[in-house]
């Protein structure tokens, strides 16, 4: 999770994990930029000061199994840089909640009466729970008249069907 902090645009980078109990904070990363090299050091001084049984034993160096994002390319690209065996997923939440911003974005001139369409065609596609049933809501979306409507969208939401195995719940 990131957020900006003040006027200076301070960073605040959260590293969690699950647990039976819940989320439980593993680091909080504070920057001063969002690029891949402030993240890449950012984990590297976090690595250092890892317990060498972190991630389950596997390892600072070797790092977790799975990472879930935000769509950050900069965080995407220290993250696999830093612990390139791990599967980098993202955020189901963070997915939709920019698809629903795409949406809303007067620049994209997508019809307010045709967001809640849209969106229940994606949450539909995002939570197929097999490959089929998500190969099947993607048949369904492209068919819509409302998506036939926006050849914007269309290609927008075609760059993010590509990278489907990232976000979509059939794939985990």
């Amino acid at each position: 999770t990131m957020a900006v902090l003040n006027v200076l645009n301070t960073l605040l980078t959260i590293l969690s994990t699950s647990t039976s109990i819940g989320s439980l904070p593993l680091a909080v990363i504070l920057t001063s930029d969002e690029t891949a090299y402030t993240f890449l050091e950012a984990l590297n001084v976090l690595k250092s000061v890892m317990p060498l049984t972190a991630f389950n034993e596997r390892r600072p160096g070797v790092g977790p199994e799975v990472i879930m994002m935000d769509d950050c390319k900069a965080e995407k690209k220290a993250l696999h840089n830093t612990w390139n065996k791990a599967t980098l997923l993202l955020c189901v939440f963070h997915f939709l909640q920019a698809m629903w911003r795409w949406l809303w974005d007067g620049k994209n001139s997508i019809n307010m009466d045709d967001h809640v369409i849209i969106i229940g065609c994606l949450k539909k596609i995002v939570f197929a729970k097999t490959e089929s049933k998500l190969k099947e809501e993607y048949r369904a979306l492209i068919i819509n008249q409302v998506y036939l409507k926006y050849p914007y969208f269309q290609k927008h939401f075609e760059a993010m069907w590509n990278r489907r195995k990232e976000w979509a719940i059939a794939f985990r």
